[in-house]
């Protein structure tokens, strides 16, 4: 027979007195209501001092909107709330109220409309209607933002039991339904240290409706024990409280705390009867020694269970069966009842004492074999069942424990006829996770624990021998490989760790060895270790490493089961974003500083901190104020940095320096990443032309000088002169600048195709103007040279190469060594263009300069080009003596002889006469005359030239010829002397002449002899002293071929054999 607790309506009844006697000791102790993202786990926490006095329905937490004033939401009440903890009697509960605003809001709370509190977050204000109406709220001082990680709440801290010694704090990770952070309420009180221990009862402690206890005690002042019925003890008794107990529990007097735990003793004893109990009933018990100061309980407890008897016969046995299942491998995937495997058999039977009555099995309990290697069933084993052949036997209750699986079969009764024997089979389904190798092994002990009902036959205990099945071992059979990586992203070329597993499909590792293999299909090399033998399963590829940054999906097998992971690649890089940015800083003079410039720094996926270092006279900073400036910075490194860097010039001192250099961006795991800067410090010195042109490209100087051209040349470029050298000049104002100006420049030394020249950095200081030039330096054209570029020369006797009208360009002088030097006119508008190029020679004044290593002359005015006036020069090339020709016969010419002759400046043509008897011509074989006439050119000369003269005597008298050859040519007239002899024709060449006919004479290569008459003639060719050269017959005429002879006079004779003919030939 059940027991009933005592009545509680009387109690109740006193309850209700005490609410409406004392205030309500409540607040509210924690909540939540902002996080960032969505608003996610809203809740608020209550706690009440002695919560068991109060009717929880009756407390009401309401939500109040900060906007308005007045409620918002629905109304909660304290009964709908979970319980939490309890500490020295103050309980804690706790609700999730979802769409909670984010402020300014507020929270109240009332006891049947009484307000308690009334606290806001946010800020506070007036509340309107409900129990705060025109109550002002109390701001808690702390709040949440939209950047409060999820899962933290606003609480109270400290220790205490009422809330005006408690603190607001947080955000904080969140408690409810336990103490917050650094919060106790009260001190806590003393408790004894050694519990009471219950003593084993015997077979004559219990009887059908009594059961006799007893314990040794602890060291505490008294002892509690609480009975439960069909159940373990599951509540402990709160400190502070008293308890009214009772031993006979049919009276309904003992105390219930929670659910059917009741009070049967307290007190000081060591033993108790308690009876009022039902028969074959299991009662459960619990004993918690206390001190009576505060009450204050050990709640470690000392429980046992104990259940009354009935008068049985104990004519139940359990056996070995006939023949055991046998031993066999148990899948790691045999997850669910259809897969059970059968593992264990055993006999139970009724002997049949011819009681009548059956065995009706409530409790079956197998537990683990010697061979068992399982540590704890309840992580291995997920079901079981028992089957009797049939059927499967219906289970009120499983339980899987750590070293037995107990089979509750109360009001599921399994029953065995007197007399019969049952074999029953027990199978088992494993969890999900599971060690490959595990073994499994049942047995029933000697001492069992097997159990009956009551109402029938009880089992014989202890049995004769220990019931052991065959061992079973568990299986994992890989389905998968299992890869991993410690991270998903890694740097190029730094170690990196791959491990593998191989799982079944419940992640299960199976520890069959196995070969696994890695390798990857990006476009780098993937180096280390890349095959190894699985151990026990798993095994991890580490010093893996990769080269490129990428994505890359690498591939682990075994020749059988594959699979991928994923995991990028990234390098250190740090770049620069200098748009718009201009290195050069230009001109400060010190201590003055420049304004600033900016560019933007992109690093990404850096390991280490990132120094910024700039060159000496430059400042960085991370802000236009330049609040940190310095020549360094130092940034924390992240894996992406953005910063915009401000960079301006600031001078050390005033030496007129030109500083240059690079901003430097470092990274131990990147590479260096550079912006070049520059700026002049702008004090300078004055210095001479010279000293100037000795310094290098880039440098600064300041010189002055007087302006000696480039106007009539160039749009900007100008020539200034000092008495040590000169220098181009252009820029910024030099087109104001004119000849003549004496000017001070400050600027930097540059080169344009081999040019030295200065580009002002500030306006060119005009100083004076018509200031006295420096004469020009006289060089010969061989003496042109980098020592005269850029200053004034004069050059003389020069001939100009061209004709015409000068035009803008290029133009040959040449002197009488035949160097040559380019004269140049550099614009269209230049005061020479369009005068005629002078013919004769010149002097050239004017500025060197020089275009890839070929110097030229600028002359600037036309005064800079002299025309040298030129003397009338007829030269005639002949003898003295003049020219003799020998004797030649009448009506016939001699051999030509020559002179030469050539002129300047003459004020008209050459007219060149000669007298009779001779005969001129410009060509050896052109055509004679008595007179030519020489053309001039256009300076009034003529080049040097050969005149042919011949004697050809006509006069008919014989005997000696003389005679001249007259040149003429304005009031020029010279003279050549002439000479000759005249020979007289005789009869017998008039005889020859009209029977043969000989031809040329003069004659070249070949003599032509033709008869006019015919017949017979010999004929001989001599030189003048007689010796025949060739002979032979006249045949019709006759050819003879003169190559061999050489110029001179001969004698040709021609015989008929009585008559001899003579002919003078003369071989050109």
């Amino acid at each position: 027979m059940s027991f009933s607790p005592k009545p509680t309506i009387p109690l109740l009844f006193i309850l209700f007195s005490v609410f409406n006697l004392q205030a309500q000791n409540a607040w509210i102790n924690e909540f939540h209501y902002d996080n960032e993202s969505t608003d996610e786990g809203e809740f608020v926490e209550v706690v009440i001092e002695d919560e068991s006095s109060y009717n929880l329905s009756l407390f009401t937490l309401l939500l109040y909107n900060g906007s308005d004033g007045e409620t918002y939401g629905s109304s909660h009440t304290l009964d709908t709330f979970t319980k939490g903890g309890t500490e020295n009697g103050v309980t804690i509960f706790y609700k999730d109220i979802s769409g909670i605003q984010n402020g300014d809001d507020a929270f109240s709370l009332d006891y049947n409309g009484d307000l308690i509190q009334f606290i806001s977050y946010e800020g506070a204000f007036t509340g309107v209607g409900g129990p705060a109406d025109g109550e002002l709220s109390t701001d808690i001082g702390v709040e949440e933002t939209t950047s409060t990680p999820m899962g933290q709440s606003l609480q109270l801290s400290g220790n205490a039991t009422d809330y005006s010694n408690f603190t607001w704090e947080g955000p904080a990770i969140e408690t409810k339904g336990q103490l917050n952070y650094g919060q106790s309420f009260g001190a806590a009180c003393t408790d004894p240290s050694t519990q009471a221990i219950f003593s084993t009862p015997s077979e004559t402690d219990i009887e059908d409706n009594q059961i006799n206890l007893s314990w040794s005690r602890g060291d505490g002042d008294g002892v509690l024990v609480l009975a439960k019925e069909g159940g373990v003890v599951n509540e402990i008794p709160q400190n502070g409280v008293n308890y009214n107990a009772d031993e006979n529990l049919s009276n309904g007097l003992a105390d219930e705390i929670g659910t059917g735990n009741f009070v049967v003793y307290d007190g000081t004893a060591n033993s108790i009867n308690i009876s009022g109990l039902a028969r074959g009933v299991e009662y459960h018990f619990a004993i918690f020694e206390y001190l009576t100061t505060d009450k204050c309980y050990l709640t470690e407890s000392e429980t046992i269970s104990v259940t009354t008897t009935t008068s049985l016969d104990e004519d139940s046995e359990i056996n070995i069966p006939s023949t055991q299942i046998p031993s066999s491998e148990i899948s790691s995937t045999a997850n669910s009842e259809t897969d059970a495997v059968e593992v264990f058999k055993f006999d139970i039977s009724d002997k049949g004492s011819e009681d009548g009555m059956a065995t009706l099995v409530n409790t079956i309990l197998i537990e683990k074999s010697a061979d068992n290697g399982v540590v704890d069933w309840s992580t291995v084993i997920k079901g079981a069942k028992l089957n009797d052949g049939n059927s499967d036997l219906t289970i009120t209750d499983l339980s899987i424990n750590k070293d037995n699986i107990e089979f509750d079969l109360k009001e599921n009764e399994y029953s065995i006829a007197d007399g019969r024997t049952e074999t029953l089979i027990l199978s088992i389904w494993l969890n999900e996770t599971q060690t490959d190798g595990d073994i499994v092994g049942f047995e029933i002990p000697e001492n069992h624990s097997f159990g009956t009902d009551v109402s029938g036959s009880a089992f014989v205990n202890p049995i004769s021998i220990p019931i052991t099945s065959n061992v079973f071992e568990e299986n994992v059979v890989a389905t998968q490989l299992n890869v991993t990586s410690t991270a998903q992203e890694y740097f190029i070329e730094d170690n990196f760790s791959i491990s593998v597993s191989a799982l079944d499909a419940n992640n299960n590792i199976d520890h069959s060895a196995r070969k696994v293999n890695i390798s990857a299909n990006g476009t780098g090399t993937l180096s280390g270790v890349l095959q190894k033998d699985l151990i026990d399963g798993k095994i991890e590829f580490d010093s893996l490493r990769y080269n490129v940054s990428e994505e890359l999906i690498v591939t682990v097998d075994d020749g059988v089961l594959s699979e991928q992971i994923m995991i990028n690649f990234i390098e250190p890089q740090i770049n620069i974003d200098s748009a718009g940015f201009k290195p050069d800083f230009g001109i400060i003079s010190f201590p003055n500083k420049s304004d600033y410039q900016s560019y933007q720094l992109l690093a990404n996926n850096l390991k280490d901190t990132l120094f910024i270092k700039a060159p000496e006279g430059f400042q960085i900073s991370l802000n236009a104020e330049f609040s940190n400036q310095n020549d360094s910075l130092i940034i924390i490194s992240d894996k992406a940095i953005q910063e915009e860097i401000f960079v301006r010039f600031s001078p050390n001192s005033t030496v007129g320096e030109s500083y240059q250099g690079n901003i430097l961006n470092i990274s131990q795991d990147a590479d260096t990443t550079f912006l070049a800067v520059s700026g002049l410090e702008g004090t300078l010195n004055l210095s001479s032309i010279t000293s100037a042109r000795n310094k290098s490209i880039g440098d600064r100087v300041k010189i002055k000088g007087v302006v000696i051209g480039g106007n009539n040349h160039f749009e900007s470029k100008r020539i200034i002169q000092d008495e040590t050298a000169g220098i181009a000049i252009e820029g910024l104002n030099s087109t104001d600048i004119n000849f003549g100006d004496s000017v001070e420049v400050e600027g930097v030394l540059s080169e344009e195709a081999g040019w030295l020249s200065l580009i002002p950095e500030k306006e060119i200081n005009i100083l004076s103007s018509d200031s006295i030039v420096i004469d020009p330096i006289l060089k010969a054209i061989a003496e042109i040279d980098a020592s005269v570029e850029s200053q004034q020369v004069k050059i003389e006797n020069l001939d100009i190469l061209g004709e015409g009208q000068f035009s803008e360009g290029e133009y040959y002088v040449i002197d009488e060594n035949s160097d040559s030097l380019i004269f140049k006119l550099n614009r269209d508008n230049h005061p020479l263009v369009g005068m005629e190029i002078p013919i004769g020679k010149v002097n050239v004044t004017g500025f060197i300069g020089i275009k890839n290593d070929t110097f030229h002359i600028y002359p600037e005015f036309i005064q800079n080009l002299e025309i040298i006036p030129r003397d009338t020069i007829l030269i005639i090339d002949a003898p003295e003596e003049g020219l003799s020709f020998g004797s030649i016969l009448l009506d016939e010419f001699s051999e030509s002889k020559r002179y030469s002759l050539k002129a300047e400046n003459l004020p008209e043509n050459l007219r060149v006469t000669t007298s009779d008897n001779f005969e001129i011509s410009l060509l050896e074989n052109g055509d004679y005359a008595n007179e030519i006439e020489l053309p001039i050119n256009e300076i009034g000369d003529i080049p040097e030239i050969e005149v042919y003269v011949r004697f050809s005597p006509i006069s008919a008298r014989g005997g000696q010829v003389s005679g001249e050859i007259i040149h003429i040519s304005g009031g020029q007239k010279q003279l050549v002397k002439l000479n000759g002899i005249e020979e007289m024709i005789t009869l017998n060449y008039s005889i020859l002449e009209r029977k043969i006919l000989i031809y040329p004479n003069p004659v070249g290569l070949k003599l032509n002899i033709e008869l006019i008459e015919s017949g017979d003639f010999q004929f001989q060719l001599m030189d003048i002293g007689g010796k025949i050269l060739i002979e032979g017959e006249l045949m019709n005429g006759k050819t003879l071929k003169l190559d061999d002879l050489k110029k001179g006079i001969y004698l040709l004779k021609i015989s008929d054999g009585t008559v001899d003919y003579h002919q003078r030939i003369i071989k050109k």
